[in-house]
């Protein structure tokens, strides 16, 4: 998923005029008022998907009670942490329940990270888990679960960590029969 833009918000303390800002080096359009603006690349940055921190410079804000230009801030900023899932089929029967498909996408880890799958059952109760790493696009998937020795009504999560922050992506339903003339 390159070829995204990023933006941040940036909240002063006091009203300034507009400045500058980039991240990570691509320059921005500089849009508010007051204390609140909102800075939004140009031009489209690449593999933010797999990015931790952007780094921000902002710098040339003025201030609006003061005349006085601000100093020259850089820093890095943790990215959004996404993760989503899509189970292959709704209903896996008979030889199928062993082979049973999940992809997904992620925003802000690297490549090689690790995404936990767990099946639930109705009862919201863990009955299965699995985990799978991230690629180089911010893409993952899992095509041979073997889930065989479960029968019934489920629903399917992924869990993305990043140090202490955890994500925790919508949960899709899943029917899983003995035999395969069920689904």
């Amino acid at each position: 998923m390159s070829g995204q833009q990023g933006d941040v918000q940036i909240e002063f303390g006091e009203p300034v005029t507009a400045g500058t800002v980039t991240i990570n080096g691509v320059d921005t359009d500089v849009v508010g008022s007051d204390t609140i603006w909102t800075a939004t690349t140009i031009g489209a940055m690449s593999s933010i998907e797999l990015l931790e921190t952007v780094d921000i410079d902002i710098q040339g804000f003025t201030s609006v009670d003061t005349a006085k230009e601000m100093g020259i801030y850089s820093a890095a900023l943790p990215t959004d942490l996404v993760v989503s899932l899509s189970v292959g089929k709704t209903c896996y029967g008979g030889n199928s329940r062993d082979n049973v498909a999940v992809t997904g996408t992620v925003h802000g880890v690297t490549s090689g990270s690790l995404v936990t799958l767990e099946l639930l059952d109705t009862s919201n109760i863990m009955v299965e888990q699995t985990t799978t790493t991230v690629n180089s696009s911010g893409l993952w998937s899992l095509g041979n679960w073997d889930l065989s020795s479960q029968t019934g009504s489920f629903s399917v999560k992924a869990t993305l960590e990043r140090g202490a922050i955890n994500k925790t992506s919508a949960s899709e339903a899943i029917q899983l029969e003995r035999r395969k003339g069920d689904c």
